[in-house]
């Protein structure tokens, strides 16, 4: 587990010109970890999700009864398996842990590996999965966004 330290400041999508959407860069000595949001002693769901981003969407999604009680942890690609185990582990052993991954092949790995993980921990598992036709929170936050903007938008012009 990664216990003082820069764990990792991550740039996207500028990688220069052409422009290239899937350019990443990292920050030189930082390693790669898990991002956690504030815990409460109250938590009883760890939902564990790809990215910072993810978690925030995924948290703007919920209803506001169900975003009681949640813990959010984004998964770098590089982190340790520890790491993943450690946050699951910080949960109470009532406590939920819910799978938020990508749609996507990496996200079904991830998937099966925090199944396990829960599991091996004696855990409750389940799996949430953005609508068909996102492959992630951030992409399904911004779909229903337009969405809903685009029906306010008729309804304005109909009255």
């Amino acid at each position: 587990m990664t216990l003082a330290g820069l764990a990792g400041v991550e740039r996207r999508n500028s990688g220069g010109k052409p422009y290239d959407p899937s350019f990443k860069a990292y920050t030189k000595g930082a390693l790669p970890g898990v991002w956690r949001s504030n815990a409460e002693k109250s938590d009883n769901r760890l939902v564990v999700v790809e990215s910072p981003i993810d978690a925030m969407s995924h948290y703007q999604m919920l209803s506001p009864q169900l975003r009681e009680g949640v813990r959010y942890i984004a998964i770098r690609n590089g982190c340790k398996d520890e790491d993943i185990q450690s946050e699951i582990q910080k949960m109470p052993k009532e406590a939920v842990i819910i799978s938020a991954c990508d749609r996507d092949e990496a996200g079904e790995r991830y998937s099966v590996k925090i199944a396990e993980f829960a599991a091996k921990a004696g855990y409750a598992y389940e799996r949430e999965l953005p609508k068909l036709g996102n492959n992630d929170w951030n992409e399904a936050l911004k779909n229903q966004q337009n969405r809903e903007a685009y029906i306010r938008f008729k309804r304005g012009r109909r009255l």
